[in-house]
């Protein structure tokens, strides 16, 4: 998908620097994680993790954890104002791309049960639904539907 700016964005790893302005954006989010959830992420020798940033504002973020051939999407997160714009398909992208060339066939993911938009976008970028945790999630309860990607 193409980003409809003027600009071209840069998708590059995440830094230190980064991690103020990503709380600011986790903040708009019902399962928002701190500075110091975020920070941890540099930390996981078996993390990867990408910022979407133009003109100098970060605008997305996500992060995985590789295990093997397999990994997991942790966590997907675009500013509001930045949303239906390609950001999330273009970090999705790149995790994919990384993964690839690690080796990784399998990247699995989680997601609210009640997260219509985010569930229509995973399956739009070619994941499918293996399974669902009941009432997995709290503050508010919700199950938590469970799916996979084959790379």
């Amino acid at each position: 998908m193409q980003i409809p700016w003027s600009e071209t964005p840069a998708i590059r790893p995440l830094a230190y620097a980064d991690i103020a302005d990503l709380a600011e954006i986790e903040k708009e989010e019902p399962s928002a994680w701190s500075q110091d959830a975020i920070a941890a992420e540099l930390l996981q020798t078996d993390g990867l993790q990408f910022v979407f940033s133009k003109s100098g504002i970060t605008s997305g973020w996500l992060c995985c954890r590789i295990s093997g051939c397999e990994a997991e999407l942790l966590k997907v997160t675009v500013s509001k104002k930045c949303r239906h714009r390609g950001v999330a398909t273009l970090l999705l992208s790149c995790l994919e791309q990384e993964l690839t060339e690690r080796g990784v066939g399998k990247l699995f993911l989680e997601v609210r049960s009640s997260n219509v938009s985010a569930i229509a976008f995973y399956f739009q970028v070619g994941f499918t639904e293996v399974g669902r945790r009941i009432n997995y999630y709290r503050q508010p309860t919700d199950d938590a539907l469970l799916f996979k990607k084959k790379l």
